[in-house]
């Protein structure tokens, strides 16, 4: 292979390889929501992943239909993609996303030894189980921090875990009259704000709106660390077909559009997959949006998915979770 080919073509030809090599390869569309959906119907452990609305947004808008590419046995399947590094734009990685499947990680692995040895590209299998990550290890896979996603943020939004609130009881805090809790306290200021001014939720051309708050957004924290990118949250937006579970809408302020929130429902969970809010005109706008969620789901369980910094994190926590799930990420680097 020539050496000096850039990223793009190396890329390129790594997917061609695959297709070729492989018929249980092909790039993924929003017709493949079905068969994802009766994987995570099945699945025994109740996490984030479990959702079109995350296994699309971590393939980064690479294919040709903007979704990456799966692979899919009948029996395994897992959604997957291959771009760069945050801190290493010129190394490419294979990302494999919640894979799932009696021999997907069997199967996973055999493929990716295949990218390693002829494109020298190293692959991430994301936010597996810890029964995976054992088989995976068995395999000869390692954790990530020898070879991070990110130096500060070793497993993206695996890096902190999971947290899951008890609805009921974290409303019974929010509106506490005794406002003994940090969130009693906020929903307090939130009513004081609201009483001067007008929030409003809204799915009126969701699409266009929330696409251009995402941008504006990262504009604003473009001199800030900020380990994401507008174009993680373009086919949550964009290829998120509107189904029973899913729910884009968008936050006004006094008539002005300064947020949007997508949730998605699991069994007995909601899950909280964007909340953007922007906080020019109001602290707390992000609390506003993750206490309309606590108010206007049905389910007992709200999951505000895992964190790539400690101050997401930090902001999380505070609204007690009754329970916190880690997932896992493994590597094949070392085999390099």
């Amino acid at each position: 292979m020539n050496k000096h080919k850039n990223n793009d073509q190396l890329i390129e030809a790594a997917f061609k390889k695959l297709a070729k090599d492989f018929d249980t390869i092909t790039p993924t569309s929003v017709n493949d929501l079905k068969p994802f959906r009766a994987f995570f119907s099945k699945e025994q452990i109740q996490t984030y992943g479990n959702s079109w609305s995350y296994i699309i947004q971590g393939v980064n808008k690479t294919g040709p239909n903007n979704l990456g590419y799966k692979y899919f046995d009948g029996e395994n399947i897992s959604i997957f993609s291959i771009y760069p590094k945050v801190e290493a734009p010129h190394e490419p990685v294979v990302y494999w996303i919640r894979p799932m499947g009696p021999k997907v990680i069997e199967k996973i692995d055999e493929i990716s030894t295949t990218i390693l040895k002829d494109f020298k590209i190293p692959s991430y299998q994301k936010k597996i189980t810890p029964l995976q990550f054992y088989r995976a290890q068995e395999l000869g896979w390692n954790d990530v921090y020898s070879f991070k996603w990110h130096s500060e943020s070793p497993m993206e939004d695996d890096t902190y875990p999971e947290i899951i609130l008890d609805r009921q009881k974290t409303l019974e805090i929010v509106n506490s009259s005794t406002r003994a809790h940090q969130i009693s306290r906020i929903k307090m200021k939130i009513d004081d704000y609201l009483s001067k001014h007008t929030i409003s939720i809204s799915d009126k051309n969701f699409e266009e709106t929330a696409w251009k708050i995402t941008n504006d957004f990262f504009e604003n924290k473009a001199k800030n660390k900020n380990l994401s990118i507008p174009e993680d949250y373009h086919n949550m937006i964009y290829n998120n077909p509107k189904r029973p579970e899913i729910s884009k809408v968008i936050v006004e302020v006094d008539g002005t559009p300064q947020g949007y929130i997508i949730t998605e429902r699991l069994k007995d969970t909601t899950n909280i997959h964007a909340s953007i809010a922007h906080r020019d005109l109001f602290k707390y706008l992000p609390d506003y949006c993750t206490i309309h969620v606590l108010e206007n789901s049905t389910t007992q369980y709200i999951n505000t998915g895992g964190s790539e910094d400690l101050d997401r994190h930090l902001f999380e926590i505070k609204y007690l979770p009754i329970k916190m799930n880690q997932m896992f990420w493994a590597t094949n680097a070392s085999k390099l």
